[in-house]
């Protein structure tokens, strides 16, 4: 049984703390990167954090400075990027096991989810898995995915591991399981897809307007954005989106087509709203 909350900025993580009971678990839905950050930030009453896409580790960041106990993995697709990780948080890395258990793998489960348990007995150096309700997953494989590839994740973790926390980052199934709530009173809700649909006992926190659409005031230089990769670790092009175009063309070995700033495709980060 799960319930699911859908938070905004100025909701706090406490409307679901405690940990709840052991035969159930609480997933934590919000749009937006601030929103995840925030709540991210707030997280202290887990010992043990898994983040499956932490990216250049911008939120990794927020949760180990706010616990010096916490066990942490971090799952990345990428290369190039798990290197990156590894390097700036090589201090923590390097910490007294009994304090922090800190690691980066290269592990994709959305493609293979029957890692999922495998990745509790990376939490502790003595490999043991830890009580599933002690366990945080923090879920951003990308906020501007379709809902219909974050949910079976989502399932897949709700199922082969049952945590006591799961916080995703979707705007889309944010939006629509708020729409849900919003056109129904009974006490369960449903966000369906082609294939999945996401039910709950309860569906509870404020449901805002949506934010008015924000465009970019000026032109960004491409080089002071941060390098971000594309599902298949190939880095996107921050010339192709944040300049007129990119001198390199068809011969440019980044990715073209996709956006830096939402993840979408078709269009660029300077035209993103």
């Amino acid at each position: 049984m799960s319930t699911i909350w859908l938070l905004h900025a100025s909701n706090n993580i406490s409307h679901a703390t405690p940990l709840p009971p052991s035969n159930t678990h609480t997933i934590v839905i919000v749009p937006e990167t601030d929103n995840f950050r925030y709540l991210a930030s707030q997280i202290t009453t887990f010992p043990h954090i898994i983040e499956l896409g932490p990216s250049t580790g911008e939120t990794t960041s927020l949760i180990l400075a706010n616990s010096s106990t916490t066990n942490y993995v971090g799952c990345e697709v990428g290369k190039e990027m798990l290197q990156h990780l590894r390097s700036r948080f090589l201090p923590y890395i390097q910490s007294p096991p009994s304090l922090q258990s800190v690691r980066f793998e290269e592990i994709n489960v959305v493609n293979n989810p029957n890692l999922l348990p495998h990745i509790l007995t990376l939490l502790q150096p003595s490999g043991l898995p830890p009580a599933p309700s002690s366990v945080a997953f923090m879920v951003d494989i990308g906020g501007s995915e379709p809902a219909s590839k974050v949910l079976p994740l989502i399932f897949s973790i709700s199922e082969r591991v049952s945590p006591g926390l799961i916080l995703v980052k979707n705007r889309e199934l944010y939006w629509q399981l708020a729409k849900t709530r919003a056109s129904s009173s009974s006490s369960s809700s449903s966000s369906s897809s082609s294939s999945s649909s996401l039910s709950s006992s309860s569906l509870d926190g404020e449901i805002p307007a949506p934010p008015p659409p924000q465009k970019f005031k000026k032109r960004l230089h491409p080089l002071k954005q941060p390098l971000r990769l594309a599902s298949d670790g190939t880095p996107i092009c921050r010339f192709w989106n944040y300049s007129d175009k990119c001198k390199k063309g068809d011969d440019c070995e980044f990715k073209h087509n996709l956006c830096h700033y939402c993840g979408g495709e078709g269009h660029r980060a300077i035209d993103c709203i």
